[in-house]
């Protein structure tokens, strides 16, 4: 696992500035003979003005390994300057549609920093060619409306829980999380989440893999939920890999499933609070063959306790030799269902 340091510089009154560049390469090229403690302002990352420009401090010493930092010439180094919030445009993340910003590190790297120095992660309209595994704890990421990734967004997760890799803790999600894939989380703890949308891509070329709050997923708030379409075996998972891990304190407000191709959604959880859920359309089956002799459920709950669900409606407009359940309860406990509204098949 990569291990990062972060730097976190705050300008004095009494600091000395440089005239701006254009963009980081300006700055890492140029033959300015920098002083310590000089603020340099770059007006952006890749081309002035686009939306990655930022102030550094001149040092000459750094400890190895740090983050938000780039190497000048003269052996000297530039120190990015703490605010309140920072775009991913800072660290040359763009949402060009085809950059891959996981895969070359940008992404860790960013939200690395961000959460060590208490800064609001942003990311900016357009669409990100990639995934977001946020490992990261005490962390607020902002998703501006219109800002999309093609693949996941794991908001929380930890592959494997050690001393020195804990569950992730205090993550806060503002905006909109939209994706082509999922959205998901596991090994996780006090969570915010304020809407996920998973819509399909505009020439289907990904597929929508559903929502997936997966094993030791705890105190989880969701405000809105909306998937458009879901070609995987649920539109709106919550489940554990067993009885021990099975998710614990889960609140929903709203969900809205348009359809799904198989099942519409599947709780194995612990204390789940959803106050209204509606699932359009189940089981249409045009792709997922591997299911095609077994029964579709609108809305599954198996060996949970203290579910407490709101409004519950659920249709099925397909008919065909399919088996089709709207509901089905398996060896649950202290289940309440409040209302349920045109659980019917259309």
């Amino acid at each position: 696992m990569m291990k990062f340091i972060y730097i976190l510089i705050f300008i004095s009154c009494s600091a000395v500035f440089s005239k701006p560049y254009k963009n980081i390469s300006d700055f890492k090229n140029s033959n300015e003979v920098f002083k310590i403690e000089q603020v340099v302002e770059v007006k952006g990352y890749y081309a002035s003005n686009d939306g990655g420009g930022a102030r550094y401090i001149i040092k000459n010493q750094i400890i190895n390994g740090s983050v938000g930092v780039l190497n000048l010439k003269n052996g000297l180094f530039g120190v990015l300057v703490k605010v309140g919030k920072l775009s991913s445009k800072v660290f040359g993340i763009f949402p060009d549609g085809s950059t891959d910003w996981r895969a070359n590190g940008k992404m860790s790297k960013f939200l690395f920093y961000c959460a060590n120095n208490k800064i609001k992660a942003v990311f900016e309209e357009g669409v990100y060619k990639c995934s977001l595994d946020n490992t990261n704890s005490n962390i607020e990421i902002h998703f501006k409306e219109g800002s999309v990734f093609t693949e996941t967004i794991h908001i929380a997760m930890q592959n494997k829980v050690t001393v020195n890799t804990p569950i992730v803790e205090n993550v806060k999600a503002t905006g909109v999380l939209t994706s082509y894939d999922r959205v998901g989380s596991y090994n996780c703890n006090n969570i915010y989440i304020e809407k996920i949308k998973l819509i399909n891509s505009p020439n289907m070329e990904h597929k929508v893999n559903g929502i997936h709050f997966y094993y030791n997923t705890t105190n989880l708030v969701v405000d809105e939920i909306y998937v458009e379409d879901s070609w995987n075996r649920y539109g709106l998972c919550i489940d554990g890999l067993d009885q021990a891990t099975r998710p614990n304190n889960i609140t929903i407000n709203k969900v809205y499933i348009n359809n799904s191709q198989t099942n519409g959604s599947y709780i194995h959880a612990r204390n789940v609070n959803i106050k209204n859920i509606i699932i359009k359309n189940y089981g249409e089956d045009n792709v997922v063959k591997n299911l095609k002799n077994k029964p579709y459920y609108g809305f599954k709950l198996f060996r949970s306790s203290d579910i407490n669900i709101g409004n519950l409606e659920v249709y099925c407009k397909k008919k065909d030799s399919v088996p089709k359940d709207n509901l089905r309860i398996w060896d649950c406990e202290n289940l309440k269902i409040q209302n349920l509204i045109n659980i019917v098949n259309e």
